[in-house]
C-alpha cells in the first residue's frame, strides 16, 4: 500500500484548519492509501496557538497586555486548548519524520493558506515539500492557497522556483490558478475544500452528542458583521427559534453566553443539529451545506466573501449570501438541496479524481 504524507496547518487551533486536515486524511484513506501527517510546523504558526505565548521583554507593554488577556479568560482558553489538542491526538495520524526519516510515495501539500508568506514569515520550504527529514517520489498540492497575499517581483521569482518542483498543482482559488498559469505557464487545477469531500455520514463519525433538546438557530462568525444581529433577530422571530452563538475564538471580551471553548467534535454537532444557521464564515457555510441545513451567509462586500460567494455560485444558490444593501425581509428560508447535492456530487468526484490521479500517476 502506498504511503502518503500530508503537510498542512494540522495543529492550528482553528476549526477550519483541523477539520480540513481531518477531511483530507480521511479522503486519501478512503481512496485506499496509507496516510498520515508529517508532524512538523512553521514556528510562527506554532507560536500563534500556544496557550502560554512567548514573552518578550523587548515589548513589555504589549506583552503585559497579552498576559492580562490570557488571565482574564484563562478557564475558557484552557478548555479550548485542551479540546483541540485532544481532537488532534485522537483523530490525526501524526508521523514523527525527524526520528524515522521515511520515504513517501507521495507528499500532499494542503489544503489551507500554506503558501501565504505573511502567515509563515516568508515562503516556508516545508510547505513546498522541501525538507531533509523525509523524501518523496512525488510532490503534489491539493487546494493550496496563498490567501490574498500580494507578491513583490522577487517573491514571484522565488515562488516560480518552488512551484517548479511540484509534480501536480492543485489550488484553492480560481485567482491563484489564474496567477500561476499567467506568470509561470504551469498547469493548475482548482480543488474542492477537503471538508466537502466527506458527506454527512462521514462527519457523524466524529460528531459529539447533541445536548440541545429544543430547535435552535446557530450563529457562527469568524469576523463580526454589523448586519448579523438584525438578521439573527429577524429569522429567530420568524421561525420561533432560540439562538446559540458559537465563537471562532475565545477572548475575555467574548460574552459569557457565547460558546467559545467548543471542541471540533462539538462544532460538527452544532452544525449537524441546527434548525438554521447564520454565519460570516466559509466553513460555516460549508458545514451548513454538508448537513442540508437552511442558512444565510452574511457578506462583507469585499475580498472576504470570495470563497463563500464562489461555492454558493457553483452550487446554484448565490442568494444565500446577503450584504449590507439587501433587505432582510427578502431572505428565503428553504433550500432545494436535491439540486445542490447533484452539483456538489459532480464537483466532489472531480476533486477526488484529481487527488487519486495526482498520487497514482
Amino acid at each position: 500500500m502506498k504511503k502518503i504524507g500530508i503537510i498542512t496547518f494540522h495543529r492550528a487551533h482553528n476549526y477550519g484548519a483541523v477539520l480540513q486536515a481531518y477531511a483530507l486524511q480521511k479522503a486519501v484513506k478512503n481512496l485506499g492509501f496509507d496516510v498520515g501527517f508529517i508532524d512538523k510546523q512553521n514556528k510562527k504558526i506554532e507560536e500563534a496557538y500556544k496557550l502560554y505565548p512567548k514573552f518578550s521583554f523587548m515589548k513589555i507593554k504589549s506583552e503585559t497586555r497579552k498576559l492580562a488577556h490570557l488571565l482574564l479568560d484563562f478557564k475558557r482558553k484552557s478548555q479550548r486548548h485542551s479540546a483541540f489538542e485532544s481532537f488532534i491526538s485522537e483523530n490525526l495520524n501524526l508521523l514523527n519524520v525527524d526520528k524515522n526519516q521515511p520515504n513517501f510515495s507521495s507528499v500532499v501539500l494542503g489544503s489551507d493558506q500554506i503558501w501565504n508568506f505573511t502567515y509563515t514569515d516568508g515562503f516556508d520550504d516545508l510547505y513546498f515539500g522541501e525538507d531533509c527529514s523525509f523524501s518523496a517520489d512525488k510532490i503534489v498540492s491539493y487546494a493550496a492557497s496563498m490567501g490574498k497575499a500580494d507578491l513583490e517581483e522577487k517573491l514571484i521569482n522565488q515562488l516560480n522556483r518552488k512551484l517548479a518542483k511540484i509534480d501536480t498543482i492543485g489550488v484553492r482559488e480560481d485567482s491563484l490558478r489564474d496567477f500561476i498559469q499567467k506568470n509561470y505557464e504551469m498547469e493548475a487545477e482548482v480543488n474542492l475544500d477537503p471538508t466537502l469531500l466527506l458527506d454527512k455520514d462521514d462527519w457523524q463519525e466524529i460528531s459529539a452528542e447533541n445536548i440541545n433538546k429544543e430547535p435552535y438557530l446557530l450563529v457562527y462568525e469568524v469576523q463580526e458583521n454589523r448586519i448579523t444581529q438584525p438578521t439573527v433577530n429577524y429569522i429567530a422571530k420568524k421561525l420561533g427559534l432560540r439562538v446559540i452563538t458559537l465563537s471562532a475564538r475565545t477572548d475575555f471580551r467574548t460574552p459569557k453566553d457565547h460558546i467559545s471553548n467548543a471542541s471540533p467534535n462539538e462544532y460538527v454537532s452544532l452544525f449537524r443539529n441546527a434548525a438554521y444557521v447564520v454565519t460570516t464564515s466559509f466553513h460555516g457555510t460549508v458545514f451548513s451545506i454538508i448537513n442540508n441545513v437552511s442558512f444565510t451567509t452574511i457578506g462583507f462586500d469585499n475580498e472576504i466573501d470570495i470563497r463563500s460567494k464562489s461555492i454558493l455560485a457553483k452550487l446554484g444558490i448565490p442568494e444565500r449570501m446577503i450584504g449590507k444593501d439587501d433587505e432582510i425581509s427578502n431572505i428565503k428560508f428553504d433550500i432545494n438541496y436535491t439540486k445542490v447535492e447533484d452539483k456538489l456530487s459532480l464537483m466532489k468526484n472531480q476533486s477526488l479524481s484529481f487527488l487519486k490521479n495526482a498520487i497514482e500517476s
